[in-house]
Protein backbone atom coordinates (compact mmCIF):
# COMPACT_ATOMS: atom_id res chain seq x y z
CA UNK A 1 0.00 0.00 0.00
CA UNK A 2 1.34 3.46 -0.88
CA UNK A 3 1.86 6.24 1.63
CA UNK A 4 -1.14 8.10 0.18
CA UNK A 5 -3.39 5.04 0.37
CA UNK A 6 -2.42 4.53 4.00
CA UNK A 7 -3.04 8.20 4.79
CA UNK A 8 -6.49 8.19 3.16
CA UNK A 9 -7.52 4.91 4.76
CA UNK A 10 -6.49 6.16 8.21
CA UNK A 11 -8.39 9.44 7.77
CA UNK A 12 -11.52 7.65 6.61
CA UNK A 13 -11.32 5.13 9.45
CA UNK A 14 -10.93 7.91 12.02
CA UNK A 15 -13.84 9.94 10.61
CA UNK A 16 -16.03 6.82 10.40
CA UNK A 17 -15.41 6.13 14.09
CA UNK A 18 -16.44 9.72 14.90
CA UNK A 19 -19.69 9.29 12.95
CA UNK A 20 -20.54 5.75 14.04
CA UNK A 21 -24.06 6.67 15.22
CA UNK A 22 -24.94 8.84 12.21
CA UNK A 23 -27.21 7.78 9.34
CA UNK A 24 -25.39 6.41 6.28
CA UNK A 25 -26.62 9.31 4.15
CA UNK A 26 -24.50 11.66 6.29
CA UNK A 27 -21.48 9.38 6.59
CA UNK A 28 -20.61 9.06 2.88
CA UNK A 29 -20.13 12.79 2.22
CA UNK A 30 -18.15 13.13 5.44
CA UNK A 31 -15.86 10.25 4.44
CA UNK A 32 -15.34 11.85 1.03
CA UNK A 33 -14.25 15.09 2.67
CA UNK A 34 -11.92 13.22 5.03
CA UNK A 35 -10.33 11.41 2.08
CA UNK A 36 -9.79 14.60 0.05
CA UNK A 37 -8.40 16.42 3.07
CA UNK A 38 -6.01 13.53 3.70
CA UNK A 39 -4.79 13.78 0.11
CA UNK A 40 -4.30 17.55 0.28
CA UNK A 41 -0.59 17.37 1.11
CA UNK A 42 1.38 15.67 -1.67
CA UNK A 43 3.75 12.83 -0.90
CA UNK A 44 7.39 13.02 -1.99
CA UNK A 45 6.54 10.46 -4.68
CA UNK A 46 3.80 12.70 -6.08
CA UNK A 47 6.06 15.76 -6.04
CA UNK A 48 8.74 13.80 -7.91
CA UNK A 49 6.25 12.93 -10.66
CA UNK A 50 4.94 16.48 -11.14
CA UNK A 51 4.83 17.73 -14.73
CA UNK A 52 4.28 21.40 -14.04
CA UNK A 53 6.56 24.40 -13.92
CA UNK A 54 6.80 25.78 -10.43
CA UNK A 55 6.07 24.21 -7.06
CA UNK A 56 4.03 21.07 -7.63
CA UNK A 57 2.80 21.13 -4.05
CA UNK A 58 1.13 24.53 -4.58
CA UNK A 59 -0.85 23.22 -7.54
CA UNK A 60 -1.66 19.95 -5.76
CA UNK A 61 -2.95 21.76 -2.67
CA UNK A 62 -4.94 24.24 -4.75
CA UNK A 63 -6.65 21.47 -6.71
CA UNK A 64 -7.67 19.70 -3.51
CA UNK A 65 -8.94 22.98 -2.08
CA UNK A 66 -11.07 23.36 -5.23
CA UNK A 67 -12.45 19.85 -4.68
CA UNK A 68 -13.29 20.81 -1.09
CA UNK A 69 -14.90 24.09 -2.17
CA UNK A 70 -12.24 26.03 -0.25
CA UNK A 71 -10.15 27.49 -3.07
CA UNK A 72 -9.22 31.14 -2.94
CA UNK A 73 -9.95 33.10 -6.09
CA UNK A 74 -6.99 34.63 -7.87
CA UNK A 75 -6.91 38.34 -7.99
Amino acid sequence: MSEMQERVAAAMEKRRAELINQPLARIWPELAVAAIQAMRAPTKEIEAEAWCDGPASDLWIHLHDVALGQARKAG
